[in-house]
């Protein structure tokens, strides 16, 4: 029997004893998926959408709005809603796009755009800073990006408490070669990801450009990052170019459940370091000697554990033993 994922919410729902449908949902154990009684249901919601849309009271046009950076909100035209997410804007019509749990990332959300859509993205001002504006890389604000994917748009940082800003598609010659050079700058993978920074950010996307690779660490959270021992026993750091030969590692971190206050290994080559740190972030500065010329950086924690709360039904949990919000290395042997 042919399902969806769009299904899945209505199968889990049948499981806790529930209705055995949700939305365009239909449970994969008692009833009949949609993507059954159409063979072409992408088309189908495509189609649909606009009347779904229309019982949202959802706007049909945008030009002035506000945003509140405490509250994370984004109005217009009288509608309140969640940051992040994509306007597709026509003629007399608006169409949203949510960053939501299991959907595709917004920004390939956005590369599905045509060259005669204009679009509003409002988001994280280093989601912007990537695809079109690399000072804006490490910039954690909130932006606004308006315009089209054939040209450049207008980028402005929502500064203040309530940002008031104003969309105008101005018509702009725009071309198939720029277009494309977006859309493949929007479907780069977010661990393709790469940034210039002489410090590793960990509550951003992607690496700096000097470090080719992380393993160990879980997904990214907006402060950071955990380790994982259920992906590796240790973070490993690898940069492309060896460490160089006296260098201070500067590690900003935060330590979890049986891990604070404890020694967690920080070792570069034979040479082995240990560092503590509380729940609240910290930073150390180690000093490091490196005459194997390595590359790589490994990082233990004593006593990974597995949190009590928190814990989603069907995914293994994590074991977390430090969190990492910043790793710098700065050679010593250049410091005036």
């Amino acid at each position: 029997m042919k399902r969806s994922t769009i299904d899945n919410g209505a199968t889990v729902l049948d499981l806790m004893g529930g209705d055995n449908f949700i939305g365009l949902g239909r449970s994969g154990l008692s009833s009949t998926s949609l993507a059954t009684q159409f063979m072409n249901i992408d088309e189908k919601i495509e189609g649909w959408k606009p009347a779904v849309i229309k019982q949202w009271g959802f706007p049909n046009r945008i030009n002035k709005y506000s945003i509140d950076n405490k509250a994370n909100t984004f109005t217009f035209s009288g509608m309140t809603i969640k940051v992040p997410f994509i306007l597709k804007v026509g003629v007399n019509k608006v169409e949203p796009m949510f960053d939501v749990y299991l959907s595709t990332p917004l920004k390939k959300q956005l590369a599905s755009l045509t060259m005669s859509n204009n679009y509003v993205w409002v988001d994280k001002c280093y989601e912007m800073g990537r695809v079109w504006a690399p000072e804006l890389a490490l910039n954690t604000g909130l932006c606004v990006a308006s315009g089209n994917l054939a040209s450049k748009p207008e980028i402005v940082q929502a500064s203040g408490a309530v940002y008031k800003g104003k969309v105008d598609f101005a018509q702009t010659t725009g071309s198939q070669q720029v277009y494309q050079s977006t859309v493949d700058q929007l479907n780069i993978d977010d661990e393709a990801t790469k940034y210039q920074s002489q410090a590793i950010v960990f509550m951003l996307p992607g690496l700096p450009q000097q470090v080719q690779a992380v393993s160990g660490i879980s997904s990214v959270e907006d402060w950071g990052r955990w380790s994982d021992a259920n992906l590796a026993p240790a973070v490993k750091i690898d940069y492309v170019d060896p460490l160089p030969a006296s260098f201070n590692l500067v590690l900003r971190a935060r330590a979890y459940g049986n891990n604070i206050g404890k020694p967690i290994s920080v070792k570069v080559g034979d040479e082995e370091q240990f560092v503590t740190f509380n729940a609240q972030d910290e930073t150390v500065t180690v000093p490091f000697t490196n005459p194997g010329n390595v590359q790589s950086i490994v990082i233990t924690p004593p006593s990974p554990t597995e949190p009590i709360e928190g814990t989603s039904s069907g995914f293994e949990p994590k074991k977390l033993g430090i969190g990492l919000v910043s790793l710098a290395v700065e050679d010593r042997d250049t410091e005036s």
